[in-house]
C-alpha cells in the first residue's frame, strides 16, 4: 500500500531529519545540496512562512523517497503567481528525489499533486541537470501522472574537465586569457607572496599552493595548521547578510562531511579574494568567486587560474563554474552541461492559464518572426531576374 506526507512547515520537517538523512545517505550522486543541513539553512534563510511542499513518499509501511519541493511567489506579466518548484538559490539547488528510488518516488508525487488540490498556481522545475537519465525520469513522470508540461532549456554552466594534466589543459586555453593571467600575476606579485589556501574538511590544516614564480606552479606545499580560514573569508566577502548568515550556518556541517571547497587567496599574508562552492567524489561546484579588495582589485583571473590548477594537483574529475555575472568563465570551459526546465500549469487557476495562453502568443509570434526573417533572407529566384520572352505566333 502506498502512502505520502505532505509537509508544510519546518518544524514538521524536524522530525524526518533522520530519515532524509538516512536517504541522502542512499542517493547516487549525492551532493551536500541535497542533504538536510542544506535544505533546512535554505528554508530558513530564503523561505517565507509554510511554503514548504515537502513529500514523504512510502510504499507498504517503507519510506522510498522524498520529494522536497517549495512554493515561490513570482512576479508576471498577469501579476503574482504561486510557484512550485525545487529550491535553488544562488548556493545550490535541488533537481531530483532524495533516496536510492528517484523513479518511483517522482512518479508517485506527481501523481499525488495531479490528484490533490492546487495551491499553487503552476509547476515550474528548473536547474534539472540531465545526470543519471534525470530529464527521462521526470518528462516520463509528468506524462504518466496526466501533468501536460513543456520542456526548456535553462542554464548553462560552465564545465572544466580535469582528464589531463595542467599543462596541456593551460596550453589551450585562448591567448587572450593567459596574456591577462600573466599580466595580472606580474602586478599583483610586486605586492608580496601570493598563495592559494583551501580547505574542504573540518581539519584545522589547508593545502596551500605558492605562486612565487612559475617554476613553483604545479607544487603543492604542506599542510599548515592555525589558519581561521572561515574568518579570513567571512572578513572580505562582499555578500549580502543574508547570504553569509546562510554560509555561516551550513559550513561547519559541509566540512564536517569533507563536501566544502573554501578558498582564500592572500598577498603578503593578507587575505584579498575568496571563493565557495561545494565538492563531492571529486565533482566541484563553484558557486561564488569575489573579484578582490583594495589594490589588488579585480584578481578573479588569478583566483580562477590558481584555484583550477589547484583541482588538477588534487586529482579532481570537473570543476563547473557559475555564476551569471562572471561571463569570462567560458574562456576556462572544456565543456558545458546544459540544465533544462519543466513547466506545468494548473487547470483550475485562471491566471495560470492566461499566462500560459501570453507565453503561448509571444512564442508563436517569436516564431513567426523568425520565419519571416528566414524567408527574406533567402536568395531572390532567378526568375525575374531576366526579361520574359515573348513569342509571336
Amino acid at each position: 500500500m502506498n502512502g505520502l506526507v505532505e509537509i508544510h512547515d519546518h518544524t514538521s520537517l524536524e522530525q524526518f531529519r533522520i530519515t532524509w538523512d538516512e536517504l541522502w545517505h542512499q542517493t547516487s550522486s549525492k551532493s551536500f545540496c541535497s542533504s538536510y543541513a542544506w535544505f533546512s539553512a535554505y528554508a530558513h534563510h530564503f523561505l517565507p512562512e509554510n511554503s514548504l511542499r515537502v513529500m514523504v513518499v512510502s510504499v507498504n509501511g517503507k519510506t522510498l523517497g522524498i520529494v522536497p519541493l517549495v512554493i515561490r511567489p513570482v512576479q508576471t506579466r498577469v501579476g503574482t503567481l504561486r510557484m512550485l518548484t525545487y529550491p535553488y538559490c544562488r548556493w545550490g539547488s535541488i533537481d531530483r528525489p532524495i533516496g536510492p528510488h528517484p523513479t518511483a518516488t517522482i512518479m508517485l508525487a506527481l501523481r499525488h499533486l495531479q490528484r490533490s488540490p492546487a495551491d499553487w498556481d503552476f509547476i515550474d522545475l528548473r536547474e534539472i541537470r540531465d545526470t543519471g537519465g534525470n530529464h527521462s525520469r521526470l518528462s516520463n513522470s509528468m506524462r504518466q501522472a496526466g501533468l501536460a508540461f513543456r520542456q526548456r532549456n535553462w542554464e548553462s554552466l560552465s564545465t572544466v574537465n580535469c582528464d589531463t594534466d595542467w599543462w596541456e589543459y593551460w596550453a589551450n586555453r585562448p591567448a587572450s586569457l593567459k596574456e591577462h593571467a600573466a599580466a595580472m600575476y606580474r602586478n599583483v606579485s610586486r605586492q608580496g607572496e601570493i598563495e592559494l589556501i583551501r580547505q574542504r574538511d573540518a581539519t584545522p590544516q589547508s593545502q596551500v599552493r605558492s605562486r612565487q614564480h612559475e617554476s613553483s606552479m604545479g607544487r603543492r606545499q604542506n599542510p599548515i595548521s592555525g589558519i581561521d580560514l572561515w574568518t579570513q573569508f567571512e572578513a572580505i566577502a562582499d555578500l549580502p547578510h543574508k547570504d553569509l548568515a546562510f554560509l555561516r550556518e551550513i559550513h561547519p556541517k559541509a566540512s564536517q562531511l569533507g563536501m566544502a571547497d573554501l578558498t582564500v587567496l592572500r598577498v603578503d599574508g593578507k587575505p584579498v579574494a575568496a571563493g565557495y562552492g561545494f565538492q563531492s567524489a571529486g565533482d566541484v561546484l563553484n558557486y561564488w568567486l569575489s573579484d578582490g579588495i583594495g589594490p589588488t582589485k579585480s584578481v578573479r583571473t588569478l583566483l580562477t587560474e590558481m584555484l583550477l590548477q589547484d583541482s588538477f594537483a588534487r586529482g579532481d574529475r570537473q570543476v563547473l563554474l557559475r555564476g551569471d555575472e562572471y561571463p569570462e568563465r567560458v574562456d576556462w570551459e572544456t565543456d558545458h552541461i546544459q540544465s533544462g526546465r519543466f513547466t506545468h500549469f494548473s487547470t483550475t487557476s485562471p491566471r495560470a492559464q492566461a499566462l500560459r495562453f501570453n507565453q503561448f502568443i509571444r512564442r508563436f509570434s517569436r516564431n513567426e518572426e523568425q520565419t519571416s526573417a528566414e524567408r527574406n533572407s533567402q536568395p531572390k529566384s532567378d526568375l525575374g531576374q531576366f526579361p520574359r520572352l515573348h513569342v509571336a505566333g
